[in-house]
């Protein structure tokens, strides 16, 4: 797919406001262009000093053999941006012994939500467990991914969620919207990948382990609905542009088994999230301003 005028214009826009050119690069990558695109892209939108001087080198650079990642810095990604800020209206502790657990209330605006939900109902298919065919025991739900290259707007959502939680893009997976109906649910289990397991070795051996979840709620719930964080014993309801955040990782980079959750059954009406997870490797500079 050629890269569009509406991309090249977001690319513009990304760089204006200061983000790296290697973050913009894993962007554009991570929603499927091309190298030849992403070389296009940011050579539009770059003068052309400023693109010899800062893309040049960078690719001259990938041309090397990479070499093998370091070990992740589980202590600075205990406290990105979001754990930093965290008092006041904007950002609300929750937990922070047991668990590193956070609410955004109105963090998304109704029409915002609104053109989610829209999307979501658009492309919704039977959920998954661990990439494998429904376990309707398990997760009774419908998902989609909300890829940018079909839905240009949901890079917006990215941006905003990506400066909110202080990761870069390059370091998450693409977003994933869930809608679900009365009596569906997702019964209690933890977000990252179990250490030594089948789900582990396809999903997180070279991606890297889930760190960071960033779930939004899109609409409130007429009954019902609520995530319950079951070892802490903490439930948050759905309220429309709520977003709630947590670490699935110990300080140490373990797995932490209290944030196992459960997405409680609807019981009235339909409940619609946005959520995005955020790893322990990825492609540039881990952190945003």
């Amino acid at each position: 797919m050629p890269i569009s005028d509406e991309w090249l214009e977001w690319t513009r826009s990304n760089l204006k406001r200061g983000v790296s050119v290697a973050d913009t690069r894993a962007s554009l990558k991570e929603n499927g262009f091309s190298d030849k695109d992403v070389k296009y892209a940011l050579k539009k939108a770059l003068p052309k000093k400023a693109y010899r001087d800062r893309v040049q080198p960078a690719v001259t650079a990938q041309s090397k053999p990479r070499e093998a990642d370091p070990t992740p810095d589980y202590e600075a990604l205990a406290y990105p941006k979001l754990v930093r800020n965290a008092y006041g209206d904007k950002i609300i502790p929750l937990c922070q012994t047991q668990l590193q657990l956070f609410t955004l209330p109105e963090f998304l605006k109704a029409e915002q939500c609104d053109r989610l939900i829209d999307i979501i109902r658009s492309n919704a298919h039977p959920s998954q467990v661990d990439g494998y065919q429904q376990q309707s025991d398990m997760r009774s739900s419908r998902t989609c991914n909300l890829d940018v290259r079909e839905h240009p707007y949901i890079a917006e959502i990215d941006d905003a969620i990506s400066r909110a939680l202080g990761i870069s893009l390059g370091w998450s997976e693409i977003n994933q919207g869930q809608w679900y109906e009365p009596g569906q649910q997702y019964k209690p289990h933890p977000d990252y990948f179990p250490p030594g397991t089948p789900e582990y070795a396809r999903f997180a051996a070279t991606s890297g382990q889930r760190t960071w979840t960033f779930m939004i709620y899109l609409n409130k719930t007429e009954r019902g609905g609520g995530t319950h964080f079951t070892k802490i014993n903490r439930t948050v309801m759905p309220e429309q542009g709520r977003a709630v955040c947590w670490n699935n990782l110990l300080k140490n980079g373990e797995p932490n088994p209290d944030s196992e959750h459960a997405g409680l059954p609807v019981e009235a009406g339909s409940k619609f999230i946005l959520t995005k997870w955020f790893r322990d490797r990825g492609v540039g500079p881990p952190f945003v301003r």
